[in-house]
């Protein structure tokens, strides 16, 4: 007896450096990753770590469209970077 796995749902929202989290999806050069780290640098810039150990800036003012799995529960609102 196979044991059923949930489905996940993602649902995309814009995020902007202060508003990013570990977790988030992003795809760079059409592959999707995953942020596992982030290190804050000078003028509210964040250094992104991605899976497979591969970084991303993001500067402050930059925004980038990413995937984030609604958690059980969880609604998304108008504003679902809240």
């Amino acid at each position: 007896m196979s044991r059923r796995t949930p489905a996940v749902t993602m649902y995309p929202v814009t995020v902007f450096a202060n508003t990013v989290r570990i977790g988030d999806i992003l795809r760079i050069d059409g592959t999707s990753r995953s942020v596992r780290d982030m290190r804050f640098l000078s003028g509210g810039a964040k250094r992104l770590i991605l899976d497979g150990g591969a970084a991303y800036t993001m500067r402050n003012g930059e925004s980038l469209l990413v995937f984030r799995q609604l958690r059980p529960g969880q609604c998304v609102t108008a504003d679902p970077a809240a």
